[in-house]
């Protein structure tokens, strides 16, 4: 494992093995490779367009190792059977090649798939056409067209080597199939190049048949052979016990009878699904008809074994043809549970407590660049708890630097094909804050767009009013950024007990040096870890969770108007009487979503507090689930208390595809607006009243506050010194948010239910 560097190693030949296809998996999820702090558009845009390269490459390295495993099915890769090409008279140590019929096993089942005649009878260029036959015709399409061979199951194993050989850990001698008496520890073994070396002849490695020993350079041809069976199995010797001979009838006649030739089947040890070819091989008894015993075999006995290929024994295109049928179906599920293995790494990633991820104070001065849309800090802003990421750093991205989630590792345990053991766990190990290059570690990843009309006072976003017309303004870009961007948490130290619970555990991530966008859009959450999984050294689990985009929870301010016997006012007057006058501010304010307090606000020094036409705005990223929501606020004097219930839920702001297209359009739902005062959900204003409130119970209509003529008195104004309360682990139940009252409250409004008796401080009252 290296994930902490990807330079190539320009000494290696092959750079798609596996261990590439993990390394690039990791990049492609994670990676950000510009230098500048913060990261140019520019930057930002070529780590998007080398994260499609990584996944490229992962896919790619894993079609190459799928590819070997698949070579694996081909028993000449496996019986070190050269079946070079027929017409290279050669090879490339000087020594002849074999025949023409050596390379006819995989000229005939790329024949069976594309059932072109015209390339398989030699037109199509096969020089030497291995297909041929004695006469120089080819079987006809017809005759080669594969049957239905069924599924066989997914393989499962615990390490990428055992897809390919057991032979480490299948030690002990097992039966070699059904009735056999032979017992042999080559029959134990499950892999696939197992299966396929020990249960087939080839045409370079028929009984008789025996490798060359290389006599050395000049020594040509070979003149050398090994005096013994190269392979245990399958035996060259037809034991009764092992074997079943059939008796079939060619196409050639002598004296006017049918020559006949001998097939020879064999069972071929399958420890994993035995029993899967009984309907295909119901005519050879269950058997695989891997041999044919020549017809000249009687009449050329009198060459010498080195000239006797496909004389004493040989392979007919119904060997090849059941060979293919029992492999190909093995190649698939051994290939398909390969792909399994690779992407089986899953983390359960939940909302924490409260469904609140992230919160920040949208009020911050920040800027945002006409040129790229990218949201800038003014200031930089301390958090307010000790050891947390800063709520804003001068010059970086303006956004959330900290996300609260709940995450366990959910990789099911790993049963083994063929293995009567108990499935074998798949755990995670401890990560660190500060891994090296091959520690374990845990990241999260913000993947997102981003809206390119996006201002600090939200006047670029389409909007609803009170009487429910949106209107959708223009901005200097499209709506959504053309391009998926992320940000990358800093590594988070984890107990490997607490990744592996039963129960997802609250973690939270550190996105202080790589800001997740104020204004992102389509945004989906992933953790993702890289260590030991298993008994693999070096697996990747991943799980994500789409997020509701950033929402806004705004209060305001509103008491240039006061409610009077169902009408609205501007003074005392019409059998209402405010002594004092109507506009009052709001002193300490609280706000929180179940028992998280997410913001404080207090006056200090007589300043601070919410005056007329002034409000507050939190982002937050939240769930998709509604909360109860619930504000605290102290007007005037400690004893004058508003309590405002209200039920929210996150907005959603994504397209239904990466990619948008007039089928599959961005269309984000609109945000509220109230006397030009804008949030996600309808901007919550503060207000007196005495009688009955004007304020219609559905939130919509003539007599909704957002249809008072006059304006605000002082333009909309956000106000920021207030106190996010965002900590790594939810607190206990706040008094401040614990409820005093089931009375219900309309959950849209906040208001004083009853006319304050006492003046206000000067300090708290606007202009």
């Amino acid at each position: 494992m290296n994930p902490g560097s990807d330079a190539d190693d320009l000494t290696r030949r092959n750079h798609f093995t596996w261990q590439d296809a993990r390394n690039n998996y990791w990049w492609a999820l994670t990676l950000e490779r510009g230098s500048s702090s913060p990261r140019t558009a520019t930057e930002r845009f070529n780590d998007s367009q080398e994260r499609q390269w990584r996944w490229s490459t992962a896919i790619k390295s894993l079609g190459h190792t799928l590819h070997l495993l698949q070579d694996a099915a081909q028993p000449q890769h496996t019986r070190n059977d050269a079946h070079a090409p027929p017409h290279v008279r050669y090879s490339s140590d000087g020594l002849p090649n074999e025949g023409e019929a050596d390379a006819a096993y995989e000229a005939y089942t790329d024949y069976r798939v594309t059932a072109d005649y015209a390339e398989a009878s030699g037109s199509g260029g096969l020089l030497g056409n291995p297909l041929r036959y004695m006469d120089e015709s080819v079987p006809a399409p017809s005759q080669v067209i594969p049957v239905t061979l069924g599924n066989y199951p997914n393989i499962a194993f615990s390490t990428p080597v055992k897809y390919f050989t057991t032979r480490h850990v299948d030690t002990a001698p097992a039966s070699c199939g059904p009735g056999s008496p032979t017992v042999n520890v080559v029959c134990a073994r499950r892999g696939m190049a197992d299966y396929s070396n020990r249960g087939f002849f080839t045409s370079g490695t028929v009984p008789g048949m025996r490798e060359c020993v290389n006599p050395g350079p000049g020594a040509n041809p070979c003149s050398t052979y090994a005096t013994g069976s190269t392979y245990p199995m399958p035996e060259e010797a037809f034991n009764a016990n092992d074997w079943e001979s059939f008796a079939l009838p060619s196409e050639f006649y002598v004296n006017g009878k049918i020559v006949k030739y001998t097939e020879f089947a064999r069972t071929v040890p399958d420890n994993i699904a035995p029993s899967h070819d009984a309907a295909l091989l119901a005519k050879y008894h269950g058997k695989v008809p891997i041999l044919t015993q020549g017809i000249f075999e009687n009449v050329l006995d009198l060459l010498p074994p080195e000239e006797r290929e496909g004389v004493d024994q040989t392979m007919r295109y119904n060997n090849m043809q059941y060979d293919a049928d029992v492999l190909i179906p093995r190649a698939i599920g051994y290939s398909a549970g390969m792909i399994d293995f690779f992407f089986r790494g899953r983390i359960k990633v939940e909302a924490p407590q409260d469904g609140v991820l992230s919160v920040t104070d949208q009020g911050m001065a920040h800027t945002v660049d006409p040129a790229t849309a990218y949201p800038y800090c003014t200031n930089t802003v301390a958090a307010p708890i000790a050891g947390e990421p800063p709520l804003c750093t001068a010059g970086d991205i303006f956004g959330f630097t900290k996300l609260r989630l709940k995450v366990r590792n959910d990789t099911p345990a790993l049963t083994e094909s063929g293995s009567t053991a108990a499935a074998i766990a798949q755990d995670m190990a401890t990560t660190l804050a500060a891994p090296g290059p091959t520690d374990p570690r845990l990241v999260a990843v913000a993947r997102y767009h981003r809206n390119r009309c996006y201002d600090a006072g939200l006047q670029g976003e389409s909007v609803v009013d009170y009487a429910g017309t949106v209107t959708t303004p223009t901005c200097a870009g499209s709506n959504r950024s053309t391009y998926q961007e992320i940000s990358v948490s800093k590594p988070l130290a984890v107990g490997a007990a607490t990744l592996n619970g039963a129960s997802s555990a609250p973690v939270t991530f550190d996105f202080g040096t790589d800001p997740i966008p104020i204004n992102a859009t389509d945004l989906i959450i992933q953790v993702v870890y890289r260590g030991p999984l298993g008994e693999e050294i070096d697996g990747i689990a991943v799980g994500s969770f789409d997020i509701r985009e950033a929402s806004y929870l705004t209060l305001w301010n509103n008491t240039d108007y006061a409610g009077c016997n169902g009408n609205w006012v501007t003074s005392s007057g019409g059998g209402c009487s405010f002594p004092g006058g109507i506009a009052r501010g709001i002193g300490t304010a609280r706000l929180c979503i179940n028992a998280q307090l997410l913001y404080t606000r207090q006056p200090t020094g007589g300043n601070g507090n919410i005056l007329k036409g002034h409000y507050v705005r939190l982002a937050a990223l939240l769930d998709d689930q509604p909360k109860n929501t619930r504000g605290r606020l102290l007007v005037g004097t400690a004893n004058d208390l508003v309590i405002v219930d209200k039920s929210l839920t996150g907005q959603v702001r994504q397209a239904s595809m990466e990619i948008v297209t007039p089928t599959a359009p961005y269309l984000p739902e609109p945000f509220y607006t109230k006397r030009g005062v804008i949030g996600s959900f309808r901007p919550m204003p503060f207000y007196l009243i005495s009688g009955a409130d004007p304020q219609p119970p559905g939130d919509m209509g003539p007599n909704d506050v957002g249809s008072l003529s006059l304006p605000l008195n002082a333009p909309a104004h956000a106000d920021t010194g207030g106190v996010i309360s965002f900590p790594n682990t939810p607190p206990a139940p706040n008094s401040a948010c614990t409820s005093t009252s089931a009375a219900p409250y309309f959950e849209d409004e906040i208001e004083v239910a009853r006319p304050v008796g006492t003046d206000f401080p000067a300090s708290e009252i606007a202009d």
